[in-house]
């Protein structure tokens, strides 16, 4: 018997009648919501006005947290679809977001670089526009949270290992480098439903449960198996907080008191030039770093995004007589 999901769960923001393309996300919890409104809605809004994109959040849980079918809203991204599909509402395809992702309001429309075919995700160990590999970053990560953050931070950890490292840790019958981060993922509500749907209750198990905390591990081995339905973004649709900090912005950690100001300029600096800004992680680096007040709002920066990113007429050289 395929369990019914909690009705009445969700809450929309820039609802259109005239499109069903819809961003989405998970935001449980009053506080959780509240932060999202505060700081990253302000650009999903800007992005979803001009690309003509509706917005729904999921503000309850989706299964009652005494239901056998309970999991932590991380995996409760899994269900969108299917909740989509059980309230009947008028959406074709859904792009799920993390709600710690910033987006730069005149990138590219995500609908438009997704293949409707497949499942649209971004790597996250291949093909990276860094001067290091992914290992690298990771591993300069590690020196800088030890040196700057926490002296008894791990040297060895699951930080630097590879997706083929991954799946021999869990016994997972994987062999492939295809990873991506699940805080981005497009896909149709009518053709991948059902299976992620079916990968969440297949890790509801006691033994899953204690085995797999979060959802990324268990959703790229399902996914990845089936690299065929899988269509991989530009990079800049995710681009990586803690990478860019590894790559280029390092100093971050050693600025004291005026940390709160750089992290915005700097935060600033990379949507400037990338489509999605992702804090991924759950580290002090990470975690808290998205809540950023009056994010891009420095109107001589807005039409410098404006004059950057979007069709001018080149400047032409002149020359004094």
């Amino acid at each position: 018997m395929i369990p019914k999901l909690n009705s009445d769960s969700h809450i929309f923001f820039n609802k259109n009648k005239k499109t069903k393309n819809y961003i989405a996300a998970i935001a449980i919890g009053s506080k959780h919501l509240k932060d999202w409104k505060k700081f990253t809605y302000p650009s999903w809004r800007a992005y979803c006005r001009r690309n003509n994109i509706g917005i729904m959040i999921i503000k309850n849980n989706l299964f009652d947290k005494k239901n056998f079918f309970w999991k932590k809203p991380t995996w409760q991204r899994l269900l969108i679809g299917q909740y989509i599909i059980e309230n009947k509402l008028n959406i074709s395809n859904v792009c799920v977001l993390d709600t710690d992702i910033f987006i730069n309001y005149l990138s590219p429309n995500i609908f438009q670089k997704s293949n409707p075919k497949k499942i649209s995700v971004v790597h996250l160990h291949k093909n990276l526009p860094y001067s290091h590999s992914d290992y690298k970053l990771r591993e300069r990560l590690v020196y800088l949270r030890r040196f700057f953050l926490d002296r008894s931070y791990p040297l060895r950890s699951s930080l630097t290992a590879s997706p083929i490292e991954i799946y021999k840790n869990y016994k997972l019958k994987n062999f492939t480098n295809n990873y991506f981060c699940a805080g981005v993922m497009v896909y149709n509500i009518s053709k991948f439903s059902k299976l992620l749907f079916k990968i969440y209750l297949k890790y509801c198990s006691k033994i899953n449960q204690k085995k797999y905390k979060g959802v990324e591990i268990p959703l790229n081995y399902e996914l990845t198996k089936i690299v065929k339905k899988l269509h991989w973004l530009d990079y800049k649709f995710q681009t990586n907080w803690l990478y860019e900090l590894a790559d280029k912005y390092s100093f971050l950690y050693r600025v004291g008191k005026n940390y709160k100001q750089l992290k915005k300029y700097c935060a600033e600096e990379i949507i400037l030039n990338s489509y999605f800004l992702h804090f991924a992680g759950t580290f002090k680096d990470a975690a808290k770093a998205w809540k950023i007040n009056n994010f891009f709002s420095d109107k001589k920066l807005v039409k410098l995004n404006y004059i950057f990113n979007s069709k001018q007429n080149k400047l032409k050289p002149r020359f004094k007589k």
